[in-house]
This record gives structure tokens, sequence and C-alpha cells, in this order.
């Protein structure tokens, strides 16, 4: 007897009963196999009846043998399923994910299947309807970063409401996280996946945590805890903190898929801009646009005199920042106006990135013009002296860098970035072309010239922060939990635009970011190094005589490494010897023709 995948039933018996065998439990009475489904029911069961004899400390390498086991089970059936076409192979996984884990699921796919991963449709269990009174924040750090920075004023609002609030990180405390309310207990998770399933279930459940909500959108740990949150029956919030196509500009166009399998299964998904939601709505996601809370308050903030020659650049100090844009903006900019001066504030990404930086400004003669205070948490004392804002990166979500200069009157000059809530026309913000470095330069010795029009420009960025202040931010959350609570949706958080002319500016706007980030990715190094290593282990595993040359190719290669003295005498020796070969090669043959030539031009060819 078949059923699906082409294994006989018996096969599966057999393996139903070693799964017993392995984990010391005695099914009462044995599974019968007789299709599919009956299988999946009884590994279904298996993982009930296992788990459930965990109930002690000392279970953790248990369950993470049990979890072991039913991700063995489903990767074997995952490779049953390889030969499927890709609508067959998403009904079967669909079947799979209606009897599974999803989170083993997800993790089985991605480690056999990366390319299906399209395909997959996880199961969206029951989630709870209480009232949102428990909330675990899950957010690897609390520092140097604009979601962690989120993540900290989250918290301090729900505290302020009355809300336990549980934080999950990946790093104890540390001097430099932005402020976390006392109230809120910390808890130190592993990062390594299966460790941190099980530490996150445990945890969840003794805080009786009914609303989950994960920041960290560029780390695959962010799918696994929401995943294990909602396996729970644990209402799970994603947030996004960049534009929808951000992981093209990034060079890794796979997470695109990986993060569309688990957002929908999510309650929502809060994204920055109009655009954003529509486009996470095309893709079945319940998504709502959520403005980061500001950091400042406007009504306190000192505003900029805004006369002085002064430009700032707050980020993280790495490439995709545009740094190097920056300086060259400033060496633009001070042909015209040579008193110019720019702030670096932040921490840089690395040392050798620091190096290549001190390299650029010493080669442009820079030395005098540019400061480079570090990172601090006291931003407002260098904004207070400054009069624009430099954005040289060509991506964005919604920079909280931008709002922290609307605070103090700063305007902001930046790359066409039109999906930006906070940057639309009349709220103090010049944007240029992307990567246009004349007109970005340009755009600052124009303000540069005309104070009265920097000073316009402040006044557009100050005012426009009363759409974004923390009241509007407070009332948006209050109406996405009594969604989360009711399924009612008066505040139309979800509704997506229904003016076809917004419909169509928004599919324009992605259109060009999507254009411009695949030009990004295509030609970014890290990408088409992971393409060729992936064409090529696929063509060595589809030649064996090539892929014996490989490993021939490799053991050559650590006998005689590429600076070695070794190599150096030897390959060259190595050459002379074939081509002295090759030349003897060609004297016997030519001798052999001299006695026995062609006859005929049919066999010469041949």
């Amino acid at each position: 007897m078949e059923i699906s995948g082409g294994v006989p039933s018996d096969g599966r018996a057999d393996l139903i009963a070693s799964l017993y065998a392995q984990a010391d439990l005695v099914p009462e009475p044995f599974p019968q196999i007789t299709d599919a489904s009956s299988f999946h029911r009884a590994v279904r069961d298996f993982a009930q009846a296992a788990r459930s004899r965990s109930h002690s400390e000392s279970d953790g390498q248990w369950l993470l043998k049990i979890d072991g086991l039913l991700r063995t089970v489903l990767q074997t059936e995952l490779r049953n399923m390889a030969g499927k076409s890709g609508t067959n192979w998403g009904a079967d996984a669909a079947e799979l994910a209606r009897w599974h884990d999803n989170r083993l699921l997800f993790q089985a796919v991605a480690e056999t299947a990366p390319d299906k991963m399209k395909h997959l449709v996880l199961e969206k269990r029951p989630a709870s309807r209480e009232p949102v009174r428990r909330i675990a924040v899950s957010s690897g750090l609390l520092r140097k970063g604009g979601s962690q920075r989120c993540a900290s004023l989250l918290m301090q609002q729900f505290v302020r409401q009355g809300k336990k609030v549980l934080l999950l990180a990946n790093e104890p405390r540390n001097p430099l996280d932005y402020p976390c309310p006392h109230e809120v207990k910390r808890v130190v998770l592993p990062t390594e996946k299966e460790a941190r399933r099980i530490q996150m279930e445990r945890t969840l459940k003794e805080f009786q945590a009914d609303t989950c909500l994960c920041l960290d959108h560029t780390s695959d740990l962010m799918f696994y805890d929401l995943l294990t949150a909602r396996e729970l029956g644990i209402r799970t919030i994603a947030m996004e903190h960049s534009t929808f196509p951000y992981f093209l500009y990034g060079g890794d166009p796979e997470i695109f898929f990986r993060r569309n399998a688990v957002y929908r299964v999510c309650d929502a998904v809060t994204c920055l801009s109009g655009m954003d939601r529509q486009l996470w709505s095309d893709w079945d996601v319940r998504a709502c646009c959520m403005p980061n809370p500001p950091t400042f308050d406007p009504r306190s903030c000192p505003l900029s005199p805004l006369n002085m020659k002064t430009l700032i650049l707050i980020a993280r100090l790495s490439p995709n920042k545009g740094i190097e844009t920056a300086l060259e903006v400033l060496g633009i900019v001070q042909r015209k106006h040579p008193d110019t001066r720019l702030v670096l504030l932040g921490e840089f990404v690395s040392d050798s990135y620091r190096d290549r930086l001190d390299r650029r400004i010493q080669e442009a003669g820079l030395e005098s013009s540019v400061l480079l205070p570090g990172y601090t948490n006291d931003v407002s004392h260098y904004l207070r002296k400054s009069s624009i804002l430099l954005m040289p990166s060509v991506v964005e979500g919604f920079p909280m860098t931008l709002m922290e200069a609307k605070a103090h009157g700063i305007p902001a000059v930046c790359f066409e970035m039109k999906y930006l809530e906070a940057a639309r026309p009349g709220m103090g913000c010049v944007q240029v072309g992307k990567e246009d470095v004349l007109g970005m330069a340009q755009a600052v010795s124009e303000l540069f010239d005309d104070f009265s029009r920097l000073k316009q420009l402040g006044m557009e960025a100050h005012s426009s922060l009363e759409a974004f202040g923390a009241e509007a931010v407070e009332r948006r959350w209050d109406a996405l939990f009594s969604y989360l609570e009711t399924e009612n949706d008066p505040e139309n958080l979800f509704r997506t635009a229904d003016d076809p002319a917004q419909q169509f500016r928004n599919e324009r706007l992605a259109g060009k970011e999507f254009f411009f980030g695949l030009d990004t990715c295509l030609n970014n190094r890290d990408f088409i190094d992971r393409q060729r290593q992936h064409y090529v282990k696929q063509y060595l595993e589809e030649n064996p005589i090539m892929l014996h040359a490989f490993k021939f190719k490799l053991l050559i290669g650590e006998l005689f490494p590429e600076d070695s003295r070794r190599r150096k005498f030897l390959f060259p020796l190595f050459r002379r010897i074939g081509r002295a070969c090759a030349w003897i090669l060609r004297g016997v043959r030519s001798v052999y023709r001299r006695f026995r030539p062609w006859r005929e031009t049919k066999d010469k060819e041949l």
C-alpha cells in the first residue's frame, strides 16, 4: 500500500515505532497507518505524549531531543516531496502545517528546501482574545539602533498604561542600553535556535504572556520567536522598521519569502508608510501603518538657531548609510562655502571601516572639517549646533534621526524616498534623486546661500511633528490592541487606500524602489558570492568527475598554500614539465603520422 511521497505505509509504521523506541515510550494502542493523514496524526500524538513527559528544569535536553526527532521526520517528508512542482508541493506542505509545529516545519524547509519557501503556507492557530495586559517584547539588543530605541520607548509607554512587560533579549543589561523601566523583567535567551525555543516557551508560560511583540526585523531569530509564541496561542505582532523592499538593498532577497511565510500567521504587522501597508496587503498580510514613537517632546526641545554652516549625520557608521557619500557632498559644498563642517554622530560598524573612512578624510583634506564624536545618547547637544540633517542613505523606513532633527527645528536633505510619511512636501525635507551627489550638494549650498529659506524649512519641520506626536502614536497602539481583543477596526488601521489615484501612486513608488533595490542587489558582492557558491555546488553535485577534480584542487591548495615557498618553487617547475610533456607528445604524434598518414579527410576530422 502506498501513501503520499511514495513511501510504503509499513515503512512509516516502522518510523513511528522508531520514534517511540528512541523516546522510551509505549503507545497505547499502537497507531494504524493507512494514509498520509493517519501518519501525520500519529507523529502529532507522539509529540504531545513526549512533551507532556517533561516536568523539571533538567528536561531541556529531553525537549531538544524530541524536537530533533520531529525535525528529522519533517525533513524526510520534504525530501520525498522534492520532485513535485510548486503548486503541488505547496498543497503537501499545507497538509504538513496542519498537523505539525509551524516552527519546526519552517526550520525544516529553510534547511532542506529553501528554494520552496515561496510556496510554504503555514497554519494559523487560534489565539487568545483576552485583554492585552501582559506583553512580551523580543528585542535582541537595547542599544545603538533605531528599532532598539523604539523598543525602549514602547516599553515605557506600556508600563505607563499599567501593562506588565517582559523583555526577551540576547544579552544582559549594558551601560549603553536605552532606558528600560525597572518594572520590566529581562530574560536573556540563547541565540541557538533549538535551545532558544525551549527557554522562550518556558518563559512565556511562566509570565503568562497574552501578546508577543517582535522588533528584530533583520534577524532570522525574529521569525522563530514569532512562530514559537504563535504555537502557544499567544497573539503576535511583527514590527517592520524599514520599507518593504529593503531586503534587496541588503543583498538578501531570500529573506523576502521567509518573512512572508511567517507574517501571514501573525495577528498584525506594523509598517511605516501607506505604500508598505498596501504592499503587505497584496501579499495577504494583515498590516497597519504605525509610526515610531518620538524620542523628544518638541515642546521642551530647544530649537537650533540655524545660523551655522554645520551638517549633521546621525547613524550607525557603515557603508550602507552613505557615510562616504556625505564626505563627497561636504567636499563639493566647501568649494562655495569653505567654512562648512560635518558632524558624523554614531558608532563605527568595525575598526576596519573606521580606518577606511579616516583614509578617505585625509585624502580629501577634510581633517579640520569633519567631527567624529562617536556614539552618544545625548544627540540633542549636537543637534542644537547644527543647521541641516544630511541623510545620504538610499533606503530608510521611518528614520528616528529625522524626527529628532524636526524636534529641534532642523530641516533635512536626503535622497528621494517619497514613501516616507515624515518627508512629504511641506514637512521641511528637501529630496534629490537617488545617489545624486551633485544634486544633494547643490541643495545644501542653496540653503546656505539663503538662510531665510533654511529657517522657513526648519519651522515646517518642527510643525510637522504634530501628526507624529506621542499622543497620536499611543492612540494608534490602543486601537491596535483593541483590534487584537475584538477583531473590530473602527480606526481603519488595516484599511488600504480606496482612492485609485493613491493606489497607483503607491504602486509607482514601490516599482521605483524595487527596481533601484534590484540593481543594488545585483551589484552586491556578498549576494554575487553566494550565488556563485550555490551554482558551483549544484554543478559539482551533478558532475562527479568535476567534484573529484575540485577536491583535488582543494588538496593542492592545502599542500601548497598561496604564498608559500614550496608553491613558488614547485608550481613553475610543474608548468615547465607539463609543457615539455606536451612537446614530446606532439613530436611522437608527428613521427607516427609520418609513417601512418591520414587515409581520408573524414578520418582526420574524427
